[in-house]
């Protein structure tokens, strides 16, 4: 545990990006809709960035509502649940209970908070601790990384205290427990910060990202936070540009990625990755 002046020294230039240089990457979220909207366009991003399929996987778990006691739950009881190759060649076996589905050398695994306990400290004091250790204790892989998924605000929650639990929060868990934290909600809050909006602050429903922008900055973060070591290449250095289908630009809030805004959008994950902490107006 750090503690007092190591504290700050601890943050002082804290980034948020794993740092992953090996031949191989497999990489197991457990999470919710938000990593679901996360890794939404992960596999565009990835192959934007010409990253080779055949050396890594992205794998995420779906409890829809979940959060780590959900997902401590699962690993106690047995239960099987959702859980979809997003990006990357690599096949892993997600198929039976989650004990079974960690016992392979996954080299990251990534955990999410439901939002609503997200910034309240007292949802992760108990659970967290009991989580990592089954994580560790059924993963074979010694030098597993384990990874935290920031999470956004919501559209009617998006209320001061609440971002500054959610750092807070995050912030503990980076360094009290040693685990990164990935700042998707960073960027997202940095791309409602630079005017980004589809009227509903770039959401779909006042909690999940819109198709589009929304999911693309999200995505955009997660890549810079999970990938970019790894490919060697940031996302500023990404051409993609994802293109919505028909069905997905008829959808509620909808708001296309183009040339007047997906530099922002990568620029809001790239500050994000910079910055994990601190929300970011431009520079």
């Amino acid at each position: 545990m750090v503690e007092g002046s190591e504290k700050e020294d601890f943050f002082e230039g804290y980034k948020g990006r794993l740092n992953f240089e090996g031949d191989t990457l497999r990489v197991l979220i457990l999470g919710n809709s938000f990593s679901g909207d996360a890794t939404a366009y992960l596999k565009e991003v990835a192959d934007g960035a010409e990253l080779d399929r055949n050396r890594f996987c992205v794998y995420n778990g779906m409890i829809s509502g979940g959060g780590l006691a959900e997902w401590l739950e699962t690993l106690e009881s047995g239960t099987e649940r959702s859980i979809y190759r997003m990006a990357g060649a690599i096949k892993m076996n997600v198929a039976g209970p989650l004990k079974d589905v960690l016992n392979q050398p996954w080299d990251v695994c990534v955990i999410l908070q439901n939002s609503d306990a997200s910034y309240k400290w007292y949802g992760f004091e108990n659970n967290l601790p009991k989580l990592i250790e089954a994580i560790r204790s059924n993963c074979p892989n010694p030098q597993l990384q384990l990874a935290y998924m920031l999470p956004w605000t919501h559209t009617a929650k998006a209320t001061e205290t609440e971002w500054k639990g959610n750092i807070s929060c995050a912030k503990k868990i980076a360094s009290d427990y040693g685990v990164k934290v990935l700042p998707v909600g960073t960027a997202v809050q940095n791309a409602r910060n630079q005017g980004l909006d589809n009227g509903m602050y770039l959401t779909r429903d006042n909690w999940h990202m819109c198709n589009g922008v929304g999911k693309f900055v999200a995505t955009c973060a997660l890549y810079e936070g999970l990938l970019s070591t790894f490919a060697k290449r940031s996302i500023l250095d990404n051409p993609v540009i994802y293109e919505l289908t028909p069905e997905e630009a008829d959808a509620r809030g909808a708001m296309a990625v183009d040339s007047s805004n997906e530099r922002i959008c990568k620029q809001c994950a790239f500050w994000a990755a910079e910055k994990p902490f601190e929300t970011t107006t431009g520079q």
